[in-house]
């Protein structure tokens, strides 16, 4: 009797586990002429297939327990040795998602660029970089930047990184740039362009171990003719690990996650809570807050165990799929080894124009989002480019595209710094079968809906967090990106603000850095209600000739000609 039982109950979990496994194919792998699996043409050989990597989660994931043990334990020994030495001074081992952020080559630094311009202000008795340099100090000895990670240099040992607390930022992290004539009143784009390209792969401060560094201009920018204050330029150079765009957003801005403070019930009277119920409704609402509390906090736990059960069942596979049937990208901008100078495109409005217009279209198109048009016109405006520069036009280019991760977080008084996302790949199509504008939409948000309902983002969640216990040489043996041809950023960003809340900013851009062999970095920014759109190139990816620019320009085109077709005749 308990013979049967058994192997019914493991004749169930084995065929709840195959579905589970042919779930994960028709989420995260649909679109197969990206994959070599063409052979899995029926549902039989999806089930063989799907079976097949249940066997080797089985194998795997008891193993890859069992190495987390031993690192974990070997962690903790390393832990003790690090405390004993530093002391005080220790903070920590570098988080497991941003881990693999320090795990870099020379020619390619994980390091984010933004570009701020700050307007100086009308009765200023300090130039504008000590103005600068006062306020950020300030920041980190008393304000919300006091005590966190941006104070911290990041070191490696017996195979880990962990973090040093050096008390304040030190003068190399703030310093003043020049243009190369001196004589020049002026800074000009070209000057500027220069300046990033000579600065964004240079090492951090103290041999690099710094999180950031900020470089201010010496002369004001020529920037929009109808200029009639004078703008400075502001380079920000922030190591990734110290956290993601957000984070980043937050220190620029100076602005932490603000407190919800609870609500209280006031009345004229404070003896009179105890007449006329009052004090009965207070105490009503104070359960049903922390009622809702609770349930909040519960869905979130649920959600966490969730993700960490996915990544449990389907890391194998995930593996399988993306190093071994995913192909290699084949195009113009993939492949070569990069060489450590890039090159920085920028476009950005003078007026609101552009987030109005999608706003219109999600108006119209049910069920699209923000990311469904960008996309395209990226989409259209790559294949504008390959169309100029080769006769082989890919189908899809793969992009390394973030999402963040909806898990609660702790709410504090200062600037929290994380990396709290995951990555997945997006399909990004360039050639296409009837190449109408209309149609590259329904591509693009073909994919861009089966990336939002891929499982991908909660495996890599999870992966990049047990980076954590793993020696770094690991890390680096896992992450190598070979097969990708760019990271793709869309972001919305802050409204209008003050650079520390001491010099107004007018411009905001950032690029991402390039990683592995992936040399490509498209970014999309929302600023105060209008784009700001950044591309960074390894100069290994393309000649002299080449007209990169374009990339961006063509955009907004690509953009109005969407809305055109949308409203126009040729409805969806």
């Amino acid at each position: 009797m308990w013979l049967e039982c058994d192997w019914i109950l493991q004749i169930l979990t084995g065929a709840i586990l195959s579905q589970f496994v042919s779930f994960y194919l028709n989420t995260s792998v649909k679109n197969n002429d990206r994959h070599n699996l063409s052979f899995l043409s029926n549902c039989f050989s999806k089930y063989i297939f799907a079976t097949a990597c249940l066997l080797i989660s089985v194998v795997v994931v008891p193993l890859l327990i069992a190495v987390v043990i031993l690192c974990t334990l070997y962690r903790g020994l390393v832990y003790v040795i690090l405390k004993a030495k530093y002391k005080e001074k220790f903070k920590g081992f570098v988080a497991g998602r941003d881990v693999i952020w320090l795990v870099e080559e020379p020619q390619s630094r994980n390091i984010v660029v933004a570009l701020l311009l700050v307007e100086e202000v009308e009765g200023m008795s300090k130039s504008v970089y000590e103005t600068v340099k006062e306020a950020i100090l300030n920041e980190t000895q008393y304000g919300s930047l006091k005590d966190t990670k941006l104070v911290y240099s990041f070191h490696k040992s017996l195979g880990y990184f962990y973090n040093i607390d050096e008390g304040s930022l030190s003068d190399e992290c703030i310093v003043e740039f020049d243009t190369d004539d001196p004589a020049k009143q002026f800074i000009n784009r070209g000057d500027l362009e220069k300046k990033l390209s000579m600065y964004c792969n240079n090492p951090l401060p103290q041999n690099h171990t710094r999180y950031c560094e900020i470089l201010v201009s010496k002369k004001p920018i020529i920037w929009k003719e109808a200029d009639t204050k004078k703008n400075y330029p502001i380079i920000v150079r922030i190591h990734h690990s110290l956290g993601d765009g957000f984070s980043i957003f937050n220190f620029i801005n100076s602005t932490p996650f603000t407190i919800v403070e609870q609500n209280t019930i006031k009345d004229g009277n404070t003896n009179s809570m105890n007449d006329n119920g009052i004090s009965s409704k207070k105490d009503q609402y104070c359960n049903e807050k922390m009622s809702n509390k609770i349930k909040t906090l519960a869905t979130e736990y649920i959600k966490m165990i969730t993700s960490f059960l996915i990544f449990i069942t389907f890391l194998p596979n995930c593996i399988i799929v993306q190093n071994f049937l995913r192909p290699k990208d084949v195009n113009i901008l993939h492949g070569p080894k990069l060489s450590g100078r890039k090159k920085f495109y920028w476009n950005t409005e003078d007026r609101e124009e552009l987030v109005p217009l999608i706003r219109r279209l999600k108006r119209k198109v049910t069920g699209s989002c923000f990311n469904d048009f960008i996309m395209t016109a990226f989409s259209a405006s790559l294949h504008e480019y390959f169309q100029k520069k080769t006769k082989e036009l890919p189908k899809y280019i793969t992009g390394v595209v973030p999402t963040k991760i909806d898990f609660k977080q702790d709410r504090t008084e200062k600037v929290t710094f994380t990396n709290n996302f995951a990555v997945a790949l997006f399909n990004m199509p360039v050639e296409i079968s009837n190449d109408t504008l209309i149609q590259r939409f329904r591509e693009t948000a073909l994919q861009e809906h089966r990336l939002r309902d891929s499982i991908d983002f909660h495996i890599n969640y999870w992966g990049l967090t047990f980076n954590a216990v793993i020696p770094v040489f690991l890390v680096h043996y896992f992450y190598q990106l070979s097969k990708f041809t760019s990271f793709i950023s869309v972001l919305p960003g802050p409204d209008a603000f003050s650079f520390f809340n001491v010099l107004p900013v007018t411009e905001l851009l950032y690029w991402l850095p390039n990683r592995g062999y992936v040399g490509v970095g498209l970014t999309c920014l929302t600023f105060n209600k209008k784009f700001y759109m950044g591309l960074i190139v390894d100069q290994a990816l393309f000649s002299k000739d080449d007209n990169l620019q374009e990339i961006l320009d063509n955009v907004p085109k690509y953009l109005k000609m969407l809305e055109n077709e949308i409203t126009g005749p040729l409805m969806i």
